[in-house]
This record gives structure tokens, C-alpha cells and sequence, in this order.
């Protein structure tokens, strides 16, 4: 599929001295400049760049998105941060995303403690509370394997506080 491209468009994606009316997947891959946030930036939809390359492992192979993308490309192309980027528990916490954005990208409490997550290592999801881990899975009975020490210590709260506050 080719983009329609503007003027202004085939100038700033293509150069000016070599302005071209569309856009393909042959361009960009063809040009390590043509980067998803690059495309979006020069006003095109991801709805028509999903049309260009459906396949979120071409986006991936061919360098022209980043792990910081697949919140954006979560909807349309089903992009997930570990099996897509092979992202670690380290990056997700990097990224500080919201339950709802991990959520929307696949993530899940269970799948992050597949992951290496832990009661110790939940401390460096700082912005994630104890009502989104609620969202993300996290459980009564996840709560109740956790000491009272540590529950204390992520949330604040009592035990008796977590396991009342989780299904």
C-alpha cells in the first residue's frame, strides 16, 4: 500500500531534493530516518502506517520502532512489549506506564511475575498502586503469600488492609 503523501510531507519524510508524491513500506525501510515517531511526527495516522506494514515484527526487524512504541501500536497491531521487544521486567518499570496502558499492551501481574517480578522488586513500580496491581491480576491470594512487612512497606497498609482490598 503507498500513502498519499503532502507537499510538505514528501519533503520532510523524503528530502527536498528528492521529494516523492507516496509513502511504502520500501521507503521505509529503506530509510533508517523513516522511524514510526518520525512518521507520526510529519503528521501521518496510525491507522494508514498500520495499512503500510501490518506486521508489527517488520516495524521491529527493520529498526524503525523502539519498545517506547508499543503503547501506541498496542491497538492496532497487537504489539507486546516481551514477546515484540523482548523486554525484561527491568524495561517495563523503566518505562513507568500505567495498569491500563500495560493492560492494553498484554501485561499482566502473572505475566510479569513469569517475568522475575517479586514482593522485593515490586518496590521499583513506584507508580503503580495497590488498586492497579488489583487491576493488572494481582489477587487476595498473590497478597497472602506476601509478608506483612512488605505489604507495609509497597502500600502503607496492613495485610488485613491488602487482602480486604483485592478480590
Amino acid at each position: 500500500m503507498r500513502l498519499k503523501l503532502t507537499p510538505g510531507q514528501s519533503c520532510y519524510l523524503h528530502g527536498w531534493m528528492n521529494p516523492k508524491p507516496t509513502l511504502c513500506w520500501a521507503d521505509i525501510k529503506a530509510n533508517p530516518t523513516l522511524t514510526l515517531q518520525n512518521l507520526l511526527s510529519a503528521g501521518l495516522d496510525l491507522d494508514d502506517l498500520h495499512h503500510v506494514q501490518p506486521e508489527v515484527s517488520e516495524w521491529v526487524a527493520a529498526g524503525r520502532v523502539t519498545i517506547a512504541d508499543c503503547p501506541l501500536m498496542a491497538d492496532l497491531w497487537g504489539a507486546h512489549p516481551v514477546r515484540d521487544f523482548k523486554a525484561d521486567l527491568g524495561d517495563i518499570a523503566g518505562f513507568k506506564w500505567a495498569p491500563d496502558v500495560m493492560l492494553r499492551t498484554g501485561l499482566s501481574y502473572a505475566e510479569l511475575v513469569e517475568l522475575g517480578l517479586t514482593p522485593q522488586s515490586m518496590v521499583v513500580f513506584t507508580h503503580v498502586t495497590l488498586h492497579g496491581w488489583s487491576q493488572l491480576g494481582m489477587t487476595r491470594t498473590d497478597a497472602a503469600k506476601i509478608s506483612e512487612q512488605c505489604l507495609v512497606g509497597l502500600f502503607g497498609l496492613s495485610k488485613q488492609e491488602v487482602l480486604r482490598s483485592l478480590k
